[in-house]
């Protein structure tokens, strides 16, 4: 389920994998066109992708495990080359093969904390992408309800401007039929013509919000305030 969501979110192929870069704006636009296809499947994702994140946490104990195995492995095999050291019996060479185990054994360390640290990093990054996706969906929520309401304004003020504009049609029909026969045609040039009628359009573009569905985003709301 997780394969659907948009191509730049997929950043789980590799643990080990470098931190993703920033996204472009085309990268951008196309998670725009396809987040209402993958909204209605939000829910399953974000199930999968903690149970991804509960899987980590498992192997994390068993690595943990592991190191502690070595440590106690590396423990012991100290104290037996001590005992040769102490015996007296191939002295040099153990010793040799304790320092180039100690120094391999270092090495080995270094990267099992490498690959701890990565995944610890890898499980705060789905821990966030999940947090800003459902509060992506409550401000496209936001959004379409103040577009509404802009909407409904909008429609209330074209009613009353088309009421004023037959009513001040009507007054200036009435003038005219009444005393424009006394009047001179070139007393006020402006005299004969029509209301102003109005019209109104956004001034910077149309923003096309997502189309989400409600149930979607009322989901997305009870998650952001710890309510799902």
């Amino acid at each position: 389920m997780a394969d659907d969501l948009p191509a730049s979110m997929d950043v789980g192929e590799a643990v080990a994998g470098p931190p993703p870069e920033p996204i472009s704006d085309e990268e951008k636009h196309e998670m725009l066109a396809v987040l209402a296809k993958d909204a209605d499947q939000v829910d399953e994702v974000v199930v999968e992708i903690r149970d991804h994140i509960g899987e980590m946490e498992i192997q994390l104990k068993t690595v943990s495990a592991y190191v502690s195995q070595l440590n106690r492995g590396f423990s012991d095999t100290t104290d037996a080359f001590r005992y040769l050291d102490v015996m007296g019996t191939r002295l040099h060479a153990f010793v040799a093969q304790s320092q180039v185990f100690a120094m391999r054994w270092d090495d080995e360390k270094a990267k099992i904390h490498e690959r701890m640290d990565e995944l610890e990093s890898l499980g705060h990054f789905y821990t966030g992408y999940v947090s800003a996706y459902d509060h992506l969906l409550v401000e496209i929520g936001r959004r379409q309800f103040m577009e509404q309401q802009m909407d409904k304004v909008l429609q209330e003020a074209m009613r009353r401007l088309d009421v004023l504009h037959e009513e001040d049609s009507a007054k200036r029909e009435s003038f005219k039929s009444t005393y424009g026969d006394f009047l001179p045609v070139d007393i006020w040039p402006g005299l004969t013509n029509a209301p102003l009628r109005f019209d109104a359009q956004p001034v910077n573009g149309i923003e096309k919000v997502p189309d989400i569905s409600k149930s979607v985003i009322q989901r997305a709301i009870r998650r952001v305030e710890g309510k799902a």
